[in-house]
């Protein structure tokens, strides 16, 4: 059995602080973290139209988009989680996007397992996504 996913939103709804945490719980001391900090803080972005551009507006929430130091950012709130701890059913990570996969004779034992990790996947994504 194998589950595709995407978590809707993710780099929209990524908790700063619980970022923040992370850089700190991984041992990260010095500049970088306070880049970090201030990369997350000031973010600003404008929407363009055709030919008009949208006021300058304050990103409240969320890493910005388009960036590669936002998926290495995202790639660290991702670590934390237990899709690269324990559970070995998490057969691919690309970013936001997971194959989760069971192989059992008895499709009870499979769905048990699947459903299983995709409660505390939701678990997770509630508690360490938002804030």
């Amino acid at each position: 059995m194998a589950v595709f996913s995407d978590l809707e939103k993710a780099y929209d709804t990524t908790w700063k602080y619980g970022i923040m945490k992370d850089t700190h719980n991984t041992g990260l001391r010095g500049r970088l973290p306070l880049f970090i900090d201030g990369f997350l803080k000031n973010g600003q972005f404008r929407v363009r139209a055709g030919s008009s551009l949208s006021q300058l507006y304050q990103q409240e929430m969320g890493i910005p988009h388009g960036s590669i130091f936002s998926v290495t950012l995202f790639g660290l709130k991702i670590n934390s989680s237990l899709l690269l701890k324990a559970y070995l059913l998490v057969s691919s990570v690309n970013v936001n996007d997971f194959l989760i996969c069971y192989r059992s004779k008895y499709i009870n034992i499979t769905e048990r397992h699947i459903q299983q990790f995709l409660n505390k996947l939701t678990d997770w994504a509630d508690t360490s996504l938002t804030s």
